[in-house]
């Protein structure tokens, strides 16, 4: 009886060794895909599909890991999400996924929510599909949440030079960056992802300084109370902080 879980590894040597042309024996792949028909990868804990897809997410080529479980037939058992992406040949070898904000994100952040989030923005069926992932596999909260901003609020970003002091305002606030200011950083990158899936040979991503510049500018306002209390404080902080964005724009 093999182990389910030498599928999933078999997947993850693919993507980090992919670079140096290693490619899955007919012989392994043949005996992976009697396994799934087995339905032995039903068997699959998510803490372990979990933690072999952030491993996979880790490596160079990650889109590899999808490719060779669309090979062996796993995809659609492990991944549904994704298997809209991927396009099975006659020509095994030429079989393919199609992932390119996960390609991209490659490019610009080692960290594993940047790449889980790029993925999910690949996933066809936005956030119903990412809710059905997540549930699925039991992903992380911190992982999920930044592919739930990136799937809601990358949009409105990419407009940043459309957008006034006030659009602005409240993309800070829905990105929560006040208070997740670490998080500002990875959420742009996912946007850049995006940005550079949908056109590869954008030069630079001046929404990124744009959106930091406006976050500082807020953060650095200071409010006298002025015998102001509860709500009405808040209300003139969320004021000299529009104020001051609108000075940066």
């Amino acid at each position: 009886e093999e182990d389910p879980v030498r599928i999933l590894r078999v997947a993850r040597f693919a993507a980090r060794f992919a670079q140096f042309g290693f490619k899955v024996a007919h012989g392994t792949n043949k005996l992976m895909r009697k396994m799934v028909d087995n339905g032995e990868v039903d068997y699959l804990v998510p803490e372990r599909v979990w933690a072999e897809l952030v491993k996979a997410l880790a490596t160079q080529t990650p889109a590899r890991f999808f490719e060779v479980l669309g090979g062996c037939g796993a995809l659609d058992k492990l991944f549904p999400q994704l298997a809209a992406q991927y396009t099975k040949t006659v020509a095994h070898n030429n079989n393919g996924i199609h992932l390119p904000t996960l390609a991209a994100s490659v490019e610009l952040s080692n960290a594993s929510g940047v790449r889980f989030a790029a993925l999910a923005s690949d996933m066809q069926g936005g956030n119903a599909a990412l809710d059905d992932f997540c549930t699925q596999h039991r992903v992380p909260n911190n992982h999920r949440q930044l592919a739930e901003l990136a799937l809601r609020h990358c949009a409105t970003a990419q407009r940043m030079s459309d957008l006034s002091a006030e659009d602005i305002m409240a993309l800070l606030e829905n990105i929560d960056a006040f208070r997740r200011g670490d998080r500002v950083n990875d959420f742009l990158l996912v946007c850049e992802s995006r940005a550079r899936a949908a056109s590869p040979d954008l030069p630079d991503y001046p929404q990124a300084d744009r959106l930091r510049a406006a976050l500082n500018a807020a953060v650095a306002v200071k409010v006298d109370a002025g015998g102001k209390s509860g709500p009405a404080i808040g209300e003139a902080i969320r004021r000299a902080r529009v104020e001051a964005i609108k000075v940066i724009l």
